[in-house]
């Protein structure tokens, strides 16, 4: 068997000093979603956070004058609060070989031409856990709509009206879209009359950050189904990340950032069997959906029979 380096760089009489830049996409999901500390986790049942909810409870009234005897007593009513559980499900991580000739002949930077592909791997894979969450959740079905592509500001308030009717907080909804779904936006001539007047239609052809649109942040994103947007309160869906330690007997190691926004450990260290280096990054990662628990004390029938109230899925035709 020919023997192949595990590192495979581009060698040359002279390389350029600026590198040509990759195709790659933007990571945007880890700073829409609720992120809890992963600090929390380091003596947790299970390696699970519970995250208190506050309990509800109703006023009652009763009568005063006229009334009779056991109209004027005071009833008592109860309070129960419930909780919210993440739980750290998996080990997302990159290794790296590099044998000592590559490392010797090949490599003149080990930041910039091992360590900064695996940070970004890593980071991709932080996004992917989240986009899968958001995708594979039960959403309730008057929460899943279609997304009209000739009229989408009219999907938009529909699905915004189901939120203001669950009572969700106006301040950190998300309004995230798919490929399709923005380039169903920017076909549209509800956008293009807009954007003929200086508002958002035109911001939406200058960045995936799409701005203001209908009253919330729209977020272009690759990662999900692009016949797909999703209306949600950032509390729908949680995300919690884990920096693991580094071991003892690791010759060297260290916390590194990410394009995530999530820290990641950095482990490098020798193996003299083979002749090669090893570079480990990882973290240790886990993803939840809120569910509004059933209670007969909301505000109305909606919310009272719980379920994923938070979110709103929108779906293209399969003609758009």
């Amino acid at each position: 068997m020919v023997y192949t380096p595990s590192v495979d760089v581009v060698k040359a009489e002279k390389l350029a000093q600026t590198a040509w830049e990759l195709l790659q996409r933007q990571i945007v999901l880890p700073k829409l979603v609720a992120n809890f500390n992963g600090n929390d986790f380091k003596g947790a049942l299970g390696d699970t956070i519970k995250i208190p909810v506050p309990a509800r409870t109703k006023a009652r009234r009763r009568a005063l004058r006229p009334a009779t005897e056991d109209a004027r007593k005071i009833q008592m009513s109860s309070l129960e609060e419930g909780f919210f559980s993440v739980t750290i499900t998996d080990d997302l991580y990159n290794a790296i070989p590099i044998e000592d000739e590559v490392l010797t002949f090949d490599i003149d930077n080990v930041l910039t031409r091992v360590l900064a592909p695996q940070v970004r791997a890593v980071a991709i894979d932080v996004e992917n856990l989240i986009a899968e969450e958001i995708e594979n959740a039960d959403y309730l079905p008057s929460h899943e709509i279609g997304f009209d592509a000739a009229r989408p500001y009219d999907s938009i308030v529909d699905a915004d009206t189901l939120l203001g009717r669950a009572y969700v907080p106006r301040d950190g909804r998300v309004l995230l879209v798919g490929t399709n779904v923005m380039s169903a936006m920017r076909k549209s001539d509800q956008f293009i009359k807009q954007s003929n007047s200086g508002d958002i239609a035109q911001s939406m052809l200058q960045s995936s950050m799409v701005g203001e649109v209908a009253g919330y942040n729209a977020v272009w994103c690759d990662v999900i189904d692009p016949d797909t947007a999703y209306l949600f309160h950032k509390s729908a869906f949680a995300f919690s990340a884990v920096t693991p330690q580094i071991p003892r007997g690791a010759a060297f190691g260290q916390q590194v950032g990410s394009p995530a926004g999530v820290p990641l450990t950095w482990i490098h260290d020798y193996d003299f069997l083979v002749s090669r280096d090893r570079s480990l990054v990882h973290t240790y990662a886990g993803t939840n959906t809120f569910k509004d628990q059933p209670d007969e004390n909301a505000d109305n029938d909606l919310v009272a029979g719980g379920g994923l109230l938070r979110a709103v899925k929108l779906t293209l035709p399969a003609h758009s």
